[in-house]
């Protein structure tokens, strides 16, 4: 929980320095400041393994959902702040995922996957903190092409939950019950970002991301964006695709998670 507080604390003081930055642009700095609120819908894939308590001393079941579609609340922030050929890339997402229903039919066990005729009525539940934080580098800076080499930290702080109603011969299983777990995650990242310019009146870009990360509790992630733009005197529309890909390992909570679907922003500049 602490974590997820500083997570919050770094975003924030992203966004006020940016404004001041904005503020010392204005007074002849060369700073170049982007601020850009979104809205994404995707659809979301994962794997939850819970513990899954067994009568007496039985041993103990993992209970995996294999499919999870439904967005209940989402925000998002990212932008970026340039001095030259150096610069700072940020990204916040705060998901809650839930109410979900599904099926499940397949117990894993300690001698291995069990199929039993057991309808299990499970109601799944994720919400999480995912925080992005880099440096950027200019490499190609051309009337064309803006390419920004990435590197930084990506931070997560994720809570599952699951609970469930078994019918059916369900041998030393608890007929009904609830449980929740969270993990925190903390990786170093490395990527590209930028954009292709369209047309000859500079209006029309094309932005992307694409990054790669790895670090504690065994924990992969990957993050690609694909849109497209339209400036304005005042800022920016964009239109784009994004997928994000996390994965915590077989012994964690969430296994693995997949979110795809897309966003919608607009980019304030100065």
């Amino acid at each position: 929980m602490k974590l997820r507080r500083l997570s919050v604390a770094i975003c924030i003081a992203i966004v006020f320095s940016s404004a001041n930055a904005g503020q010392s642009s204005a007074e002849g700095d060369s700073w170049e400041i982007g601020i850009t609120p979104y809205f994404w819908l995707p659809s979301v894939h994962g794997t939850l393994n819970f513990d899954v308590p067994p009568a007496g001393d039985s041993p103990i079941v993992n209970l995996d959902s294999n499919y999870l579609s439904n967005l209940k609340l989402a925000a998002m922030l990212t932008g970026t702040a340039h001095k030259g050929d150096w610069g700072v890339f940020y990204d916040f997402v705060y998901v809650n995922i839930g109410d979900l229903r599904s099926t499940a039919r397949d117990l894993n066990g300690p001698g291995g996957i069990i199929s039993l005729p057991v309808a299990a009525s499970l109601e799944t539940g994720i919400e999480g903190t995912v925080a992005t934080l880099t440096g950027t580098h200019s490499t190609i800076s051309s009337s064309r092409l803006q390419l920004d080499l990435i590197g930084g930290v990506r931070y997560g702080s994720i809570s599952t939950f699951a609970s469930w109603d078994l019918s059916g011969p369900i041998g030393p299983l608890v007929r009904s019950g609830r449980v929740s777990k969270s993990v925190d995650f903390l990786d170093g990242i490395f990527g590209a970002l930028g954009q292709v310019r369209l047309g000859d009146n500079d209006k029309w870009y094309l932005p992307f991301e694409l990054d790669f990360g790895a670090g504690t509790n065994n924990s992969t992630t990957g993050n690609g964006v694909l849109g497209v733009g339209y400036k304005f005197g005042w800022g920016d529309v964009l239109l784009a695709y994004r997928y994000f890909y996390c994965n915590l390992g077989g012994d964690q909570a969430l296994h693995d998670l997949k979110l795809a679907g897309p966003a919608l922003g607009i980019s304030f500049r100065w």
